[in-house]
C-alpha cells in the first residue's frame, strides 16, 4: 500500500467516524499520526465478531433467535444510516460486524480503499484487488463492473443475514456451492421456475424453502412466521432487481415481532387465569365446579387465542352460550370441601360458648 493511499483511506476513515453517530456503528475513541504512522482507536467489544459467534468459537453458546434477528436489525439500521449519509459501506461480512457486551452489533467501517470514477459519479470504483477477500459478500455485477452502488451493500448485508439464519459459513470449500450466496439464490430461481405468481409470492415460496432447508437448528425452535419474514428479507437483498434497505427493516422488524409475541404467549400458558381464585388445601379433589367446563387437556395457544385447561378455565368465555350468565356469577365463587366447611361451622359454635375447645377439635 503506498503512503499516499494509506494517508487517503485515513483520513476518509476519520471524517466518517466523526461525522456519523449511531449505536449500531463502530465508534471512533481516537487516532494518532504521530512520527508518520497512521492509528485509529476502536473501543474493545468482548464478544467478538459475528462471525465467530455464529461458528461457536472458542466453545461459546450459539447465539439464540431474539440475538440473531436483534443484530440483524441492527446491521441493517447502521447501512441505512450510512446510505442516508451518501456513504457507501463496501466491505459488509460478518467478520466486521462486532458484538459488545450486551451483543449489540458495531458495524465496523470497510478498510477498502475507495476512489470516486468522476466527481459527479454516484457511485465510486474500487480496486481489482481488493475483491479476493471480499468475493464472497459481493454481487455478480459488482464483480464484473466494479461500481460501487448502495445495491451492492444491500447485497453484502444479505449474506450477513443468511450466515445468522442458517449458521453456515459464507464461504466453505468443502461445500457445493462454496458460497452462501449462490445457495440462496438458487433456491430463488427454483421458486422462479416452478411458480408463475408475482414477485412477492416467489420471495415467499423461495423463503419457505429456505428455512425448510437451511434453518439453524442449534438457535432452538423458531416460529415459522418469524422464519419465513427473516428469510424473506434475505432474499429481498439477494434479488437482482433493485433493492430497498427499508423494505429489508421491515421484514426483519416483523420477525421480530412474532418472534416476541410467540413468547409472550408461551409465559401466558403456564400459570392459571387470574379472573378465577382457588383455594389450595390437601384435598383438592374434593373440588368441584358449578359449572361444566370446557373441553381440553392442557393451555394451548393458537394465533393469539388461549384455550385453557379444564381446571383453570375462564367459564365467562369458556362455557357454551347458555350457561355464560351462570358462569360469570360462579367463576369467583370458591368451593369448599366438606370437611372444611363443617370445622367453620364448629368454629362459629365455639366463639358462641356452644362448644369447648376439646369438642372443637375432635369434630
Amino acid at each position: 500500500t503506498s503512503p499516499s493511499s494509506t494517508q487517503r483511506f485515513f483520513h476518509t476513515e476519520v471524517q466518517i467516524c466523526f461525522r456519523c453517530c449511531h449505536i449500531n456503528i463502530l465508534q471512533l475513541l481516537g487516532f494518532s499520526v504521530e512520527t508518520g504512522l497512521h492509528c485509529l482507536i476502536y473501543p474493545y467489544l468482548p464478544n467478538g465478531s459475528l462471525q465467530n459467534k455464529l461458528q461457536c468459537h472458542d466453545d461459546s453458546s450459539p447465539l439464540t433467535w431474539d440475538m440473531r434477528i436483534s443484530i440483524s436489525i441492527g446491521v441493517i439500521r447502521a447501512v441505512e444510516y450510512l446510505h442516508n449519509f451518501g456513504i457507501l459501506h463496501g466491505n459488509i461480512k460478518s467478520s466486521n460486524v462486532l458484538l459488545d457486551e450486551n451483543f449489540t452489533p458495531k458495524l465496523g467501517h470497510s478498510g477498502l480503499r475507495l476512489h470516486s470514477a468522476e466527481k459527479k459519479s454516484e457511485y465510486a470504483m474500487m480496486k481489482t484487488k481488493v475483491l479476493q477477500a471480499s468475493l464472497t459478500y459481493l454481487p455478480e455485477d459488482f464483480i464484473r463492473h466494479g461500481k460501487l452502488t448502495e445495491k451492492v451493500d444491500i447485497f453484502s448485508c444479505g449474506v450477513v443475514l443468511a450466515e445468522a439464519l442458517s449458521g453456515m459459513k459464507a464461504l466453505d470449500e468443502g461445500r457445493h456451492p462454496i458460497y452462501l450466496k449462490d445457495m440462496i439464490a438458487d433456491e430463488i430461481q427454483t421458486a422462479k421456475e416452478s411458480s408463475h405468481s408475482k414477485v412477492k409470492g416467489l420471495e415467499k415460496l423461495a423463503a419457505k424453502a429456505i428455512c425448510c432447508k437451511y434453518l439453524d437448528k442449534k438457535a432452538g425452535h423458531l416460529p415459522e412466521e418469524a422464519a419465513v419474514d427473516f428469510a424473506s428479507a434475505i432474499c429481498l437483498c439477494l434479488r437482482k432487481k433493485s433493492s430497498n434497505i427499508a423494505e429489508v427493516l421491515e421484514f426483519m422488524e416483523m420477525a421480530e415481532n412474532k418472534l416476541r409475541e410467540h413468547y409472550m404467549c408461551g409465559s401466558s400458558t403456564s400459570g392459571f387465569s387470574m379472573n378465577t381464585p382457588e383455594e389450595t388445601d390437601d384435598e383438592t379433589a374434593n373440588l368441584s365446579m358449578d359449572v361444566p367446563s370446557a373441553v381440553g387437556t392442557k393451555e394451548e395457544i393458537s394465533c393469539g387465542t388461549l384455550q385453557r385447561s379444564p381446571w383453570r378455565s375462564n367459564l365467562a368465555t369458556a362455557a357454551p352460550p347458555q350457561n355464560r350468565a351462570l358462569a360469570r356469577e360462579t367463576s369467583w365463587k370458591i368451593q369448599i370441601n366438606d370437611q372444611k366447611k363443617k370445622l367453620m361451622e364448629n368454629i362459629l359454635l365455639y366463639e358462641e360458648d356452644k362448644l369447648n375447645s376439646s369438642e372443637l377439635f375432635e369434630s
